[in-house]
């Protein structure tokens, strides 16, 4: 990503130099790469790096903490979080840069090439699901890759695994400061603010065939009201060890595909220093059909007061079909 990585300044681009050639050299012969034409030819990065790259410098905002500008610097540099929570376009870019305001590349969210997962919106003025958080539940988040109200999953557990939880608590402090700001307001839990429960009257009747589909596979973990399971870290602090469904603007976001991933193939948070024994989800990819998924993530999206459109059938058959493994 040396879009992003155009932000870094000198002196860590030195670091991180310095502390590559410490490590042993490897032998082994370099792969070949399979880019097809008109990839592999010179004249096309040319062109690319024409239209859509522009070196970024970004001066601090003056009418900001020095704890903000901070924050902005590793997201939007050294943790180039826009390589996946960016919208990229047919020829892979997240966008012309000198056409965004202040030349960053936006957090409005995307799907990532070739993995078929969703890194949501992470800028809560476009209702991504860090509206509502505070700033310990982000920070125990990518430390721990579990938090009070959510867990880390798909790629973002490998981001959790291998890079953030080594990072300090100050720059994990600067990252919250800079992508929650003065949105979240104290006090409120993250669920109420995501999203506010519908009136027992309105509550969606829930089909029957879907929901004995989730009282089967679900409920044990995620519990009968979907408020999932929590327990106490070593540490003594309540982590998730089973996410809550109700409320949940992760189960409710636009784009299915993430829940899909999650049934069809399961996965684990990622096993940390603050969490050595993450809780995990076992694949449905060989016990349920492409209707049942759909039928019970369906379920859980019109239920408990969330308000979401319903997965189809073929939603879950393009993610099974298109997924490599």
């Amino acid at each position: 990503p040396y879009a992003n990585y155009s932000l870094i300044t000198r002196a860590d681009s030195d670091a991180l130099f310095a502390y590559l050639q410490s490590i042993a050299p490897v032998a082994r012969e370099n792969q070949a790469h399979q880019l097809r034409w008109p990839y592999n030819t010179p004249w096309a990065l040319w062109i690319w790096r024409a239209l859509f790259f522009k070196p970024l410098d970004v001066k601090p905002d003056a009418g900001q903490s020095a704890q903000w500008n901070r924050g902005r610097y590793l997201v939007q540099g050294l943790g180039h979080c826009s390589a996946c929570h960016a919208d990229r376009n047919v020829l892979g870019a997240t966008g012309l840069p000198w056409f965004q305001a202040g030349g960053l590349p936006g957090l409005a969210g995307g799907v990532i090439p070739m993995q078929n997962w969703y890194a949501p919106a992470l800028s809560t003025s476009l209702g991504g699901t860090l509206a509502g958080w505070q700033s310990a539940d982000l920070n125990a988040l990518l430390k721990n890759g579990v938090a009070a109200n959510a867990s880390a999953s798909g790629p973002m557990a490998l981001v959790v695994q291998g890079s953030t939880q080594y990072w300090t608590d100050s720059d994990l402090h600067a990252v919250s400061a800079y992508l929650l700001g003065p949105v979240a307001a104290p006090g409120v839990p993250p669920a109420a603010q995501a999203q506010a429960p519908t009136a027992p009257g309105a509550q969606n009747m829930p089909n029957t065939s879907s929901a004995k589909l989730y009282d089967k596979h679900c409920a044990q973990c995620h519990g009968d009201q979907g408020q999932g399971a929590r327990v106490l870290s070593a540490q003594g602090a309540q982590m998730q060890a089973y996410p809550r469904l109700a409320g949940n603007p992760a189960i409710t976001q636009a784009n299915p595909v993430n829940l899909v991933q999650m049934v069809l193939y399961g996965g684990f948070a990622p096993a940390t220093h603050g969490n050595p024994q993450p809780f995990g989800m076992p694949p449905y990819v060989l016990d349920l059909s492409d209707a049942q998924v759909a039928a019970v993530l369906s379920h859980v999206r019109s239920q408990w007061g969330n308000q979401a459109p319903p997965v189809s059938e073929l939603d879950v058959s393009r993610v099974r079909n298109s997924t490599h493994r």
